[in-house]
């Protein structure tokens, strides 16, 4: 599973953070483009105020091991092209609201690299999944795919969508949901 999010000039980047000062050296490479919300907060290097060839700059390894020194941002193409045949595809649309589009940027990669239906390969199933519904609702409803999409369905979310109500836009939206392990035990939405 990896997650998607988009550059400033509408890239698809492999990233976890909405920001990149955790995990890599972009405050030492560009030291005067972190922000902070408020005064005095502090700062941070929001991934989406950075161009690709700017993150190319970055050193995205060595905060995990000094090992991976020199390891960039993955884009996505470059992270289908790793994966495609060895394993399956279970993207993670991360904070989608703050990337217009990205749903249609995903599906047209998926395209080019001809995995845009279930299938296509058996060696690299795709899966596509947020805790996002609306973003479900535009690979359903507005880009109708064929791929598999889940519904991340996180504790704090889960009373508003285990009703019937909840579940009936769930089947609507997606092909699956994709519960956080600790509503499975937890009685109160049983």
């Amino acid at each position: 599973e990896f997650d998607l999010r988009l550059t400033r000039d509408g890239q698809l980047v492999v990233l976890h953070d909405d920001t990149l000062e955790r995990t890599t050296d972009v405050e030492a490479i560009y030291p005067d483009r972190g922000r902070a919300e408020t005064p005095g907060a502090p700062r941070h290097w929001p991934l989406a105020d950075f161009t690709l060839a700017e993150l190319a700059r970055l050193d995205a390894g060595t905060w995990f091991d000094s090992r991976f020194a020199g390891t960039r941002l993955p884009t996505f193409r470059d992270t289908i092209d790793a994966l495609k045949g060895r394993s399956g595809l279970f993207i993670e649309l991360k904070s989608p609201e703050r990337y217009p589009g990205i749903e249609r940027l995903i599906l047209e990669e998926l395209a080019r690299h001809g995995l845009d239906r279930p299938g296509a390969d058996p060696a690299t199933p795709v899966l596509l999944q947020s805790f996002t519904a609306s973003s479900l609702e535009i690979f359903t409803k507005e880009l109708r795919t064929p791929l598999p999409v889940h519904f991340l369905l996180g504790a704090r979310d889960a009373a508003a969508w285990l009703t019937p109500e909840g579940l009936t836009r769930l089947k609507g939206m997606a092909t699956g949901f994709s519960p956080e392990k600790t509503i499975l035990g937890d009685p109160q939405h049983a």
